[in-house]
């Protein structure tokens, strides 16, 4: 199995911020911690991640990045803003069962753990979500504001 794991924005583009914290350092520190748990399984799961400090990479570049691999999944790490509160991901609008499958049980596994308000497992036309070939998803974690 492989997975790409995408903590966004980065260098020049910080994304949202609130309270202190930027979009950016936020979900490059989650994405490293991710990294370090699945080093515990050893060569059991392989993964990359898009970027693994301050560096930017374009939305196409991610997805590129995924492609060029071969990753079998890709999750897009973000953190939300906007005056809400709550977990929420998404999937492109159309996606084959396998996709739809692999993203219930992550939401779903995710959502588990957390005693926030889910704001759902949704569909949207976003780029990292339309441009890779693989299962993907986009995981909002929460609102930095």
């Amino acid at each position: 199995m492989k997975i790409m794991i995408d903590p966004v924005h980065g260098g020049h583009d910080p994304g949202a911020s609130g309270h202190g914290l930027v979009e950016k350092d936020v979900v490059l520190d989650l994405a490293l911690g991710i990294a370090d748990e699945l080093d515990r399984y050893g060569k059991k799961i392989n993964y990359r991640l898009t970027r693994r400090s301050d560096t930017y990479v374009s939305l196409s570049g991610r997805a590129e990045l995924a492609n060029s691999w071969g990753a079998d999944y890709f999750v897009s790490l973000h953190a939300n803003a906007g005056g809400g509160d709550g977990m929420e991901a998404y999937t492109y609008l159309e996606v084959p069962k396998k996709t739809q499958d692999f993203a219930e049980d992550y939401y779903g596994v995710l959502m588990s753990h957390l005693d926030v308000r889910d704001r759902g497992l949704k569909k949207a036309n976003f780029a990292v979500v339309r441009e890779t070939k693989m299962s993907a998803l986009l995981v909002e974690n929460l609102f930095l504001d």
